[in-house]
């Protein structure tokens, strides 16, 4: 029982910390194409349009301070990072890998609203996909 009431309050004490920033949960958006995008008949080079397309959603994001879209954008780098495994040669693995941790920062960095951190991810995320890009074409 006392562990339950600590770690209630812990978790209330944590949910405070935010002090200022809004919720990204609860800011209006408008559902953006990508989101609904059908990645899963899509081919290789189809993956990687919509990759860049996401890429350039993320750099307009990051740009304008939009940590709501990052969010998503995250969600739909995810899927996108999966479907490309299904159908990549296994060289393009490590590239993939690398690029699934780098979804799931732009979600933390949306969620945290860290801008500096945001503009890292986003060279990140830009340089990585050139790189799995590179790899893709020499197989």
């Amino acid at each position: 029982m006392n562990i339950r009431i600590s770690l209630i309050t812990i978790s209330l004490f944590l949910s405070a910390c935010g002090g200022q920033q809004a919720d990204i949960h609860s800011m209006d958006r408008e559902t953006k194409d990508y989101e609904s995008a059908l990645i899963e008949n899509m081919d290789q080079a189809e993956l990687m349009q919509h990759l860049k397309l996401l890429a350039s959603e993320m750099n307009l994001a990051t740009k304008n301070g939009l940590y709501v879209e990052m969010h998503h954008i995250e969600i739909a780098l995810t899927k996108a990072f999966n479907a490309l495994e299904a159908i990549a040669p296994a060289t393009a693995k490590s590239n993939l890998d690398t690029l699934k941790v780098v979804a799931v920062k732009i979600h933390g960095a949306g969620h945290d609203q860290n801008k500096s951190m945001a503009g890292t991810l986003n060279k990140t995320l830009q340089d990585q996909l050139e790189r799995l890009q590179k790899n893709l074409n020499a197989n």
